[in-house]
């Protein structure tokens, strides 16, 4: 069996303009429009720091809300020690980010969408069309699907889209959204996350105790532009790369 000699991964979040947020209100505070109001945690989890307070009316819910911007690049190169038609060395480049609106809660209501880019500009760094399925560890900077298919490197995908109620100490989320549990991972390491399609509930209304359930019907995986079936492996016309392709997946369903 062959085995790796070297593997070099690059993986930086740009602290510029985007790395920050920016509130929607034109005439915002220069302090508070450059203020750090999202982050990632060591273990890829985000963190919301500052949330858009309630709206006094309908039009505000939309005039107070935040927008949360990434600037994010992942580089990969997988040199085999053994390099050979079955282990190839393998490179991918990631480029892109993502941009994030929350509307303000209007009696409990709000709104949050994310619309998520990536693109590998340059040739010399992509694997050719023929070896995608090579592509190792840097697999999720692209769509292997798109590039054995279209021959496109690049995709844009709307990965959150859902609505949220809060009332009390309960929060109700339907759409596609983040859902971080023991079965259901963001896996936020490259340039897209994980996300899920459906419903959730969670409530604390029980003193030092959380609760809650989820209902997923949809998975978008992080290198997939479009959301697909949770468990099974395959679409309908045979393709591995369309359908739920990862690692731990069943292969028999």
């Amino acid at each position: 069996m062959a085995t790796f000699k070297k593997f070099t991964s690059v993986s930086a979040v740009a602290a510029g303009v985007l790395a920050c947020t920016l509130t929607s209100n034109a005439f915002a505070d220069n302090s508070d429009a450059f203020q750090v109001k999202r982050s990632l945690k060591g273990n890829m989890m985000e963190v919301y720091k500052v949330l858009p307070e309630k709206a006094n009316s309908f039009t505000d819910a939309f005039a107070d809300g935040i927008v949360y911007g990434r600037l994010r690049v992942n580089s990969f190169n997988w040199d085999w020690k053994n390099d050979d038609a079955g282990n190839l060395d393998n490179r991918a480049l990631g480029v892109g980010g993502n941009l994030i609106y929350k509307t303000a809660p209007y009696y409990g209501i709000s709104a949050t969408a994310g619309l998520y880019y990536t693109d590998n500009p340059f040739p010399g760094e992509r694997m050719p069309r023929q070896n995608i399925g090579k592509l190792k560890a840097g697999k999720d900077t692209t769509s292997r699907y798109n590039v054995s298919t279209l021959g496109t490197y690049g995709f844009a995908t709307v990965a959150q889209a859902y609505l949220q109620y809060d009332y009390s100490k309960t929060t109700f989320i339907g759409g596609r959204q983040i859902f971080e549990s023991f079965l259901t991972k963001s896996n936020d390491t490259k340039m897209i996350p994980n996300t899920f399609e459906g419903y959730s509930v969670t409530t604390k209304e029980i003193p030092n105790t959380r609760i809650r359930a989820a209902y997923f019907y949809q998975q978008k995986l992080r290198d997939h532009m479009t959301f697909h079936d949770v468990l099974t492996f395959k679409d309908g016309d045979g393709n591995k790369w369309n359908n739920n392709d990862d690692a731990g997946v069943h292969k028999g369903l």
